[in-house]
């Protein structure tokens, strides 16, 4: 069982952290690559702030998450991981698929994994991919279904899924002719939804049932953006142009996100609809992962992810006058 810690401070939860382990509070100091006076004059509440790079490492010594040390949460459980770590995130993720309902799912049935452009340009790609064979493999174990396919959308070109798919060897872990970028003017079908007719890309509903791989960042951190998140790459990856152009060209994003939901919530899609699966980022990077047969359930945690840890991040840049941002985007575009 996890052990739960009262509540308390930073300050307070490093004094804890230390009294519980054998290293004295020299020791840390040396560790992080802090003097003992430093350290000392802080956690004595004779200065006020602790560098975000020394509370990283503390965290790291101790094994236990930043949110932890912050006073945000009580429970030590460390999910956020460096990419040398990248294999615990696979048993992660597997761990909180198989809390999953997949009992819909049967053996002889087809299913399509869909995944979206976005998602490998967070962190170098590799963790979404991760997520991508994860949920391909508890899919199996817990099924018996052989027949996994993963169906890519695209985002700036129109094919540069495929060489993502290549590129983290997802095209090997699901199996020869299973992987597919798919782009908005691929083959559509119509469907039939509460405000007319609307097109999806008929690769992505080709087989029984669907599950949605997606991830909780809020790229430009608009507020709109994180308003029916989790349900926008029904419009947009998984759409036909037709009805991706409404995002951006007709209606704006502000007032376009109707769209997603409305073909989300359509009967055609509900009825092949299995469940979600989420890469949880942050600003520190990797969190953990989300999958719930409750689509909507994701979106409200997303949402709350990304108003909590995004926001912070934005009430910082507030506060700076002048700075050079850097844009980081590894794809190619």
């Amino acid at each position: 069982m996890t052990r739960t810690w009262l509540p308390s401070d930073t300050r307070q939860r490093i004094q804890d952290l230390i009294k519980d382990s054998s290293v004295t509070q020299a020791e840390l100091a040396g560790i992080i690559g802090l003097s003992e006076s430093a350290l000392s004059r802080y956690l004595k509440g004779q200065t006020e702030m602790l560098g975000d790079g020394y509370i990283i490492k503390i965290a790291k010594y101790f094994n236990v998450s930043t949110d932890f040390i912050l006073g945000e949460t009580n429970i030590p459980d460390r999910k956020n991981y460096d990419i040398e770590e990248l294999d615990k995130l696979y048993e992660v993720a597997k761990e909180e698929l198989r809390k999953v309902d997949m009992s819909m799912i049967k053996p002889t049935d087809s299913v399509n994994v869909l995944a979206s452009h976005h998602g490998f340009t967070l962190l170098g790609g590799q963790p979404y991919a991760i997520l991508l064979k994860a949920i391909r493999d508890v899919v199996h174990e817990k099924t018996g279904t052989d027949n996994i396919r993963l169906r890519a959308g695209v985002g700036m070109r129109f094919r540069e899924t495929e060489e993502y798919i290549k590129r983290y060897e997802l095209d090997k872990h699901y199996g020869p002719g299973k992987t597919k970028g798919v782009a908005p003017v691929d083959e559509g079908i119509p469907i039939e939804t509460e405000v007319g007719t609307l097109y999806g890309i008929k690769a992505i509903y080709d087989a029984d049932w669907i599950i949605h791989a997606h991830h909780t960042d809020v790229r430009e951190v608009h507020f709109h953006r994180q308003i029916d998140k989790a349900v926008k790459p029904f419009g947009m990856s998984y759409a036909r142009i037709e009805t991706r152009s409404t995002y951006h060209q007709n209606l704006g994003p502000r007032a376009a996100n109707f769209t997603a939901r409305a073909i989300f919530e359509s009967e055609f899609v509900q009825s092949k609809f299995a469940f979600g699966a989420f890469l949880n980022v942050g600003p520190h990077g990797v969190i953990g992962v989300d999958a719930d047969n409750d689509l909507y359930a994701i979106n409200d945690r997303a949402t709350f992810i990304g108003c909590q840890l995004y926001g912070k991040i934005m009430t910082l840049f507030g506060d700076i006058d002048e700075c050079i941002a850097v844009l980081d985007f590894p794809c190619p575009v």
